[in-house]
Protein backbone atom coordinates (compact mmCIF):
# COMPACT_ATOMS: atom_id res chain seq x y z
CA UNK A 1 0.00 0.00 0.00
CA UNK A 2 2.89 2.68 0.91
CA UNK A 3 4.00 1.97 -2.52
CA UNK A 4 1.22 2.20 -3.98
CA UNK A 5 0.33 5.51 -2.26
CA UNK A 6 3.76 6.72 -3.22
CA UNK A 7 3.46 6.23 -6.79
CA UNK A 8 0.22 7.98 -6.64
CA UNK A 9 1.51 11.19 -4.87
CA UNK A 10 4.30 10.62 -7.48
CA UNK A 11 2.00 10.97 -10.27
CA UNK A 12 -0.25 13.35 -9.37
CA UNK A 13 3.18 15.71 -8.74
CA UNK A 14 4.24 15.24 -11.95
CA UNK A 15 0.80 15.78 -13.46
CA UNK A 16 0.71 19.51 -11.62
CA UNK A 17 3.83 20.01 -13.06
CA UNK A 18 3.44 19.51 -16.76
CA UNK A 19 1.77 21.66 -19.10
CA UNK A 20 -1.95 20.18 -20.59
CA UNK A 21 -2.16 19.66 -23.97
CA UNK A 22 -5.14 22.28 -25.45
CA UNK A 23 -7.13 21.44 -28.63
CA UNK A 24 -8.49 25.00 -29.94
CA UNK A 25 -11.96 24.44 -30.51
CA UNK A 26 -12.50 27.47 -31.34
CA UNK A 27 -10.14 29.10 -33.77
CA UNK A 28 -9.56 32.56 -35.51
CA UNK A 29 -10.44 32.66 -38.93
CA UNK A 30 -7.37 32.57 -41.32
CA UNK A 31 -8.92 34.29 -44.13
CA UNK A 32 -11.96 37.18 -44.54
CA UNK A 33 -14.04 38.02 -47.58
CA UNK A 34 -13.09 41.47 -47.48
CA UNK A 35 -9.71 42.84 -47.70
CA UNK A 36 -9.76 44.52 -44.24
CA UNK A 37 -12.35 44.65 -41.67
CA UNK A 38 -11.45 46.92 -38.05
CA UNK A 39 -12.43 45.61 -35.16
CA UNK A 40 -13.35 46.57 -31.69
CA UNK A 41 -10.61 45.51 -28.71
CA UNK A 42 -10.91 42.09 -28.32
CA UNK A 43 -9.90 40.02 -24.69
CA UNK A 44 -7.20 38.02 -26.48
CA UNK A 45 -5.20 41.04 -26.67
CA UNK A 46 -6.95 43.54 -24.53
CA UNK A 47 -6.29 41.63 -20.97
CA UNK A 48 -2.48 40.75 -21.80
CA UNK A 49 -1.71 44.70 -23.20
CA UNK A 50 -3.83 46.36 -20.37
CA UNK A 51 -1.79 44.37 -18.11
CA UNK A 52 1.63 45.26 -19.61
CA UNK A 53 0.72 48.93 -19.53
CA UNK A 54 -0.02 48.56 -15.88
CA UNK A 55 3.56 47.09 -15.52
CA UNK A 56 4.71 50.29 -17.74
CA UNK A 57 2.75 52.70 -15.99
CA UNK A 58 3.54 51.72 -11.92
CA UNK A 59 6.78 49.59 -12.18
CA UNK A 60 8.89 50.10 -15.69
CA UNK A 61 8.59 53.38 -17.27
CA UNK A 62 6.35 55.79 -14.96
CA UNK A 63 7.15 58.84 -16.02
CA UNK A 64 6.69 58.27 -19.47
CA UNK A 65 3.02 56.60 -19.69
CA UNK A 66 2.26 59.85 -17.64
CA UNK A 67 3.09 61.71 -20.17
CA UNK A 68 1.19 60.02 -22.95
CA UNK A 69 -1.95 60.24 -20.95
CA UNK A 70 -1.23 63.85 -20.13
CA UNK A 71 -2.51 65.07 -23.36
CA UNK A 72 -6.35 66.48 -23.42
CA UNK A 73 -7.88 63.92 -25.21
CA UNK A 74 -11.29 62.11 -23.78
CA UNK A 75 -10.77 59.01 -22.18
CA UNK A 76 -7.08 59.81 -21.50
CA UNK A 77 -7.41 60.80 -17.75
CA UNK A 78 -9.83 58.14 -16.69
CA UNK A 79 -8.30 55.26 -18.12
CA UNK A 80 -4.34 56.28 -16.79
CA UNK A 81 -6.40 56.78 -13.63
CA UNK A 82 -7.46 53.40 -13.44
CA UNK A 83 -4.20 52.20 -14.55
CA UNK A 84 -2.76 53.44 -11.58
CA UNK A 85 -5.74 52.57 -9.01
CA UNK A 86 -5.93 49.11 -10.20
CA UNK A 87 -2.23 48.51 -9.86
CA UNK A 88 -2.31 49.80 -6.13
CA UNK A 89 -5.29 47.76 -5.51
CA UNK A 90 -3.81 44.15 -6.64
CA UNK A 91 -2.71 41.94 -3.51
CA UNK A 92 1.08 41.63 -3.57
CA UNK A 93 0.89 38.20 -4.70
CA UNK A 94 -0.30 39.63 -8.06
CA UNK A 95 2.02 42.81 -8.15
CA UNK A 96 5.05 40.27 -7.65
CA UNK A 97 3.18 37.95 -10.78
CA UNK A 98 2.99 41.05 -12.44
CA UNK A 99 6.42 42.15 -12.33
CA UNK A 100 8.01 38.64 -12.66
CA UNK A 101 6.15 37.56 -16.07
CA UNK A 102 7.00 40.84 -17.48
CA UNK A 103 11.20 40.82 -16.43
CA UNK A 104 11.30 38.03 -18.50
CA UNK A 105 8.42 37.66 -20.73
CA UNK A 106 7.76 40.06 -23.75
CA UNK A 107 3.78 40.83 -24.17
CA UNK A 108 4.15 40.22 -28.08
CA UNK A 109 5.48 36.38 -27.28
CA UNK A 110 1.57 36.13 -24.96
CA UNK A 111 -0.47 37.75 -27.58
CA UNK A 112 0.86 36.05 -30.68
CA UNK A 113 0.16 32.88 -29.46
CA UNK A 114 -3.42 33.69 -28.33
CA UNK A 115 -3.74 35.34 -32.04
CA UNK A 116 -4.69 31.37 -32.70
CA UNK A 117 -7.80 32.05 -30.78
CA UNK A 118 -11.13 33.17 -31.88
CA UNK A 119 -12.10 36.95 -31.20
CA UNK A 120 -14.79 36.26 -28.24
CA UNK A 121 -12.70 33.84 -26.70
CA UNK A 122 -13.10 33.45 -23.01
CA UNK A 123 -10.47 33.82 -19.78
CA UNK A 124 -10.39 30.45 -19.45
CA UNK A 125 -9.46 29.56 -22.93
CA UNK A 126 -6.85 32.40 -23.04
CA UNK A 127 -5.21 30.99 -19.38
CA UNK A 128 -5.57 27.10 -20.83
CA UNK A 129 -3.45 28.21 -24.02
CA UNK A 130 -1.28 29.86 -22.31
CA UNK A 131 -0.27 27.42 -19.40
CA UNK A 132 -0.54 24.30 -22.40
CA UNK A 133 2.37 22.75 -23.99
CA UNK A 134 2.14 24.69 -26.84
CA UNK A 135 3.29 27.59 -24.96
CA UNK A 136 7.01 27.94 -24.57
CA UNK A 137 7.17 29.48 -21.54
CA UNK A 138 8.53 28.28 -18.17
CA UNK A 139 7.01 26.96 -15.19
CA UNK A 140 7.51 30.10 -12.98
CA UNK A 141 6.28 32.20 -15.79
CA UNK A 142 2.75 29.71 -16.58
CA UNK A 143 2.23 30.23 -12.60
CA UNK A 144 2.35 33.95 -12.94
CA UNK A 145 -0.31 33.66 -15.62
CA UNK A 146 -2.33 31.10 -13.82
CA UNK A 147 -2.89 33.16 -10.68
CA UNK A 148 -2.76 37.10 -11.99
CA UNK A 149 -5.09 36.65 -15.10
CA UNK A 150 -8.08 34.86 -13.61
CA UNK A 151 -7.76 37.50 -10.33
CA UNK A 152 -7.05 40.51 -12.45
CA UNK A 153 -9.65 40.11 -15.29
CA UNK A 154 -12.78 38.68 -12.27
CA UNK A 155 -12.01 41.37 -10.05
CA UNK A 156 -10.66 44.52 -12.44
CA UNK A 157 -10.92 43.94 -15.89
CA UNK A 158 -14.08 42.15 -17.24
CA UNK A 159 -16.26 45.07 -15.91
CA UNK A 160 -14.02 48.19 -17.16
CA UNK A 161 -13.09 46.22 -20.70
CA UNK A 162 -17.48 45.50 -21.55
CA UNK A 163 -17.78 49.17 -20.32
CA UNK A 164 -15.19 50.53 -22.71
CA UNK A 165 -15.31 48.06 -25.60
CA UNK A 166 -19.04 49.71 -26.41
CA UNK A 167 -17.68 52.83 -27.87
CA UNK A 168 -15.56 51.06 -30.43
CA UNK A 169 -18.03 48.95 -31.86
CA UNK A 170 -19.61 51.83 -34.54
CA UNK A 171 -16.00 53.55 -34.72
CA UNK A 172 -14.60 50.17 -36.28
CA UNK A 173 -17.57 49.90 -38.39
CA UNK A 174 -17.40 52.67 -39.58
CA UNK A 175 -13.49 52.65 -40.25
CA UNK A 176 -14.15 49.53 -41.91
CA UNK A 177 -16.74 51.05 -44.65
CA UNK A 178 -14.45 54.12 -45.08
CA UNK A 179 -11.15 51.65 -45.95
CA UNK A 180 -13.25 49.77 -48.26
CA UNK A 181 -13.26 52.93 -50.20
CA UNK A 182 -9.97 53.71 -49.79
CA UNK A 183 -6.24 52.56 -51.73
CA UNK A 184 -6.23 48.83 -50.29
CA UNK A 185 -2.84 49.54 -48.08
CA UNK A 186 -1.29 46.31 -48.58
CA UNK A 187 -1.16 46.97 -52.83
CA UNK A 188 -0.25 50.49 -52.10
CA UNK A 189 3.03 49.63 -49.63
CA UNK A 190 3.91 47.04 -52.47
CA UNK A 191 4.02 49.60 -55.09
CA UNK A 192 6.12 51.73 -52.99
CA UNK A 193 8.82 49.48 -51.49
CA UNK A 194 9.09 47.22 -54.96
CA UNK A 195 8.20 44.10 -52.43
CA UNK A 196 5.85 41.82 -53.02
CA UNK A 197 3.42 40.68 -49.48
CA UNK A 198 1.17 38.02 -51.09
CA UNK A 199 -2.72 37.47 -51.24
CA UNK A 200 -3.15 39.22 -47.53
CA UNK A 201 -5.69 40.09 -46.18
CA UNK A 202 -5.66 43.35 -43.27
CA UNK A 203 -7.75 43.20 -39.62
CA UNK A 204 -6.95 46.25 -37.13
CA UNK A 205 -7.81 46.17 -33.15
CA UNK A 206 -8.45 48.86 -31.20
CA UNK A 207 -6.95 48.97 -27.95
CA UNK A 208 -7.45 50.26 -24.95
CA UNK A 209 -4.21 52.17 -24.70
CA UNK A 210 -3.09 55.10 -26.31
CA UNK A 211 0.61 54.53 -27.01
CA UNK A 212 2.37 51.31 -28.77
CA UNK A 213 1.28 48.46 -30.74
CA UNK A 214 1.58 44.96 -31.83
CA UNK A 215 1.39 42.81 -34.98
CA UNK A 216 0.53 39.29 -35.64
CA UNK A 217 0.70 37.19 -38.89
CA UNK A 218 -2.19 34.46 -39.20
CA UNK A 219 -2.91 32.56 -42.17
CA UNK A 220 -3.93 34.91 -45.08
CA UNK A 221 -4.03 37.31 -42.20
CA UNK A 222 -1.89 40.28 -41.30
CA UNK A 223 -2.92 41.83 -38.04
CA UNK A 224 -2.38 44.98 -36.08
CA UNK A 225 -3.62 46.72 -33.38
CA UNK A 226 -4.25 50.50 -33.66
CA UNK A 227 -4.47 53.03 -30.48
CA UNK A 228 -7.85 54.16 -28.97
CA UNK A 229 -7.40 57.90 -29.86
CA UNK A 230 -7.51 56.92 -33.54
CA UNK A 231 -11.30 58.71 -35.02
CA UNK A 232 -10.83 59.49 -38.32
CA UNK A 233 -9.57 57.69 -41.72
CA UNK A 234 -6.80 60.22 -41.47
CA UNK A 235 -5.41 58.14 -38.60
CA UNK A 236 -6.14 54.68 -39.23
CA UNK A 237 -3.12 53.55 -41.01
CA UNK A 238 -0.40 55.49 -38.85
CA UNK A 239 0.25 52.32 -37.17
CA UNK A 240 -0.35 49.52 -39.85
CA UNK A 241 1.65 51.34 -41.92
CA UNK A 242 4.76 50.68 -39.49
CA UNK A 243 3.90 47.30 -38.34
CA UNK A 244 3.53 45.66 -41.56
CA UNK A 245 6.67 47.21 -42.96
CA UNK A 246 8.36 44.93 -40.28
CA UNK A 247 6.95 42.48 -43.25
CA UNK A 248 8.88 44.03 -45.75
CA UNK A 249 11.75 44.12 -43.86
CA UNK A 250 11.98 40.26 -42.84
CA UNK A 251 12.83 39.88 -46.72
CA UNK A 252 16.51 40.89 -46.11
CA UNK A 253 17.07 42.19 -42.56
CA UNK A 254 18.76 38.73 -41.45
CA UNK A 255 21.29 38.56 -44.15
CA UNK A 256 25.19 39.22 -42.84
CA UNK A 257 25.45 42.48 -44.63
CA UNK A 258 22.80 43.58 -41.97
CA UNK A 259 24.08 41.79 -39.26
CA UNK A 260 27.60 43.11 -39.85
CA UNK A 261 26.26 46.31 -40.32
CA UNK A 262 24.21 46.31 -36.58
CA UNK A 263 27.19 44.93 -34.55
CA UNK A 264 29.53 47.57 -36.30
CA UNK A 265 27.33 50.48 -35.08
CA UNK A 266 27.21 48.77 -31.36
CA UNK A 267 30.81 49.26 -31.41
CA UNK A 268 31.40 52.78 -32.96
CA UNK A 269 28.56 54.44 -32.90
CA UNK A 270 27.91 55.17 -29.01
CA UNK A 271 25.47 57.81 -29.02
CA UNK A 272 22.95 55.31 -30.78
CA UNK A 273 24.03 52.27 -28.86
CA UNK A 274 24.24 53.85 -25.20
CA UNK A 275 20.16 55.80 -26.30
CA UNK A 276 18.90 52.27 -26.31
CA UNK A 277 20.54 50.85 -23.83
CA UNK A 278 19.93 53.83 -21.32
CA UNK A 279 16.24 53.43 -21.90
CA UNK A 280 14.15 50.42 -19.95
CA UNK A 281 11.37 51.17 -22.55
CA UNK A 282 13.36 50.53 -25.30
CA UNK A 283 15.98 47.72 -24.04
CA UNK A 284 13.30 45.57 -22.36
CA UNK A 285 11.41 45.54 -25.80
CA UNK A 286 13.83 45.31 -28.88
CA UNK A 287 17.27 43.61 -29.17
CA UNK A 288 20.58 45.60 -29.78
CA UNK A 289 19.08 44.07 -33.67
CA UNK A 290 15.72 44.62 -33.33
CA UNK A 291 16.39 48.23 -32.36
CA UNK A 292 18.03 48.98 -35.34
CA UNK A 293 15.61 47.72 -37.45
CA UNK A 294 12.85 49.62 -36.15
CA UNK A 295 14.53 52.80 -37.03
CA UNK A 296 14.93 51.49 -40.60
CA UNK A 297 10.64 50.19 -40.21
CA UNK A 298 9.54 53.39 -38.58
CA UNK A 299 11.62 55.94 -41.38
CA UNK A 300 10.03 53.88 -44.32
CA UNK A 301 7.09 54.21 -42.60
CA UNK A 302 7.13 57.65 -42.69
CA UNK A 303 7.47 57.90 -45.71
CA UNK A 304 4.73 55.64 -46.85
CA UNK A 305 2.29 58.02 -44.63
CA UNK A 306 3.23 61.16 -46.32
CA UNK A 307 2.79 59.53 -49.65
CA UNK A 308 -0.44 58.38 -48.62
CA UNK A 309 -1.78 60.54 -46.76
CA UNK A 310 0.23 63.79 -48.03
CA UNK A 311 -0.32 66.38 -45.19
CA UNK A 312 1.57 64.39 -42.00
CA UNK A 313 3.81 66.31 -39.29
CA UNK A 314 6.95 63.59 -38.60
CA UNK A 315 8.76 63.64 -35.12
CA UNK A 316 11.42 61.44 -33.78
CA UNK A 317 10.07 58.17 -32.60
CA UNK A 318 13.33 56.20 -31.57
CA UNK A 319 16.60 57.55 -33.13
CA UNK A 320 17.67 57.31 -36.98
CA UNK A 321 14.36 56.86 -37.74
CA UNK A 322 14.06 60.32 -38.89
CA UNK A 323 17.17 60.73 -40.27
CA UNK A 324 16.65 57.73 -42.63
CA UNK A 325 12.77 59.00 -43.48
CA UNK A 326 15.00 62.24 -45.18
CA UNK A 327 17.46 60.06 -46.62
CA UNK A 328 14.76 58.31 -48.44
CA UNK A 329 13.55 62.32 -49.32
CA UNK A 330 16.58 63.49 -50.25
CA UNK A 331 17.37 60.44 -52.68
CA UNK A 332 13.52 60.62 -54.03
CA UNK A 333 13.47 56.70 -53.18
CA UNK A 334 11.57 55.34 -56.26
CA UNK A 335 11.49 51.34 -56.14
CA UNK A 336 11.75 51.08 -59.74
CA UNK A 337 15.25 52.58 -59.32
CA UNK A 338 16.41 51.75 -55.52
CA UNK A 339 16.10 48.40 -53.62
CA UNK A 340 14.94 49.16 -50.30
CA UNK A 341 17.44 46.88 -48.84
CA UNK A 342 20.52 48.75 -50.76
CA UNK A 343 19.27 52.30 -49.35
CA UNK A 344 18.73 50.48 -45.53
CA UNK A 345 22.29 49.48 -45.87
CA UNK A 346 23.65 52.66 -47.59
CA UNK A 347 21.99 54.75 -45.36
CA UNK A 348 23.47 53.00 -41.83
CA UNK A 349 26.89 52.78 -43.71
CA UNK A 350 26.90 56.67 -44.07
CA UNK A 351 26.25 56.86 -40.38
CA UNK A 352 29.15 54.79 -39.48
CA UNK A 353 31.69 57.13 -41.66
Amino acid sequence: MRILAGFLLAALILMVSCSTVVLIENPMEEAIPEYISVRAPVLKYSLIETLYEIYRANMLVPDQIASVYAVPVDGYAGHYAWLIETYEDLNSDSQDALADLFEITNPWKLMNLTTKLADDATIEEIVDLLTSSEADFDDDTKSSIALLFPEFYDNYFAAYFEKNVRQFIPLAEEMTAEALKRENIIRFMEEQSGLGLGEKSVVLYYSLQAAGAWSFNHGDLMISTIQRNVDSFDLLYHTPFHEFTHDLYRKFIDSKEFDQLFFDLSKENWGFALHWYNQPSLNTVYSWWAFCEENLVEGFAKLLRERYYTNVDHKRVYYYDLDFYNYLKEIAFDSSQHSLEEVSADFFRSVLR
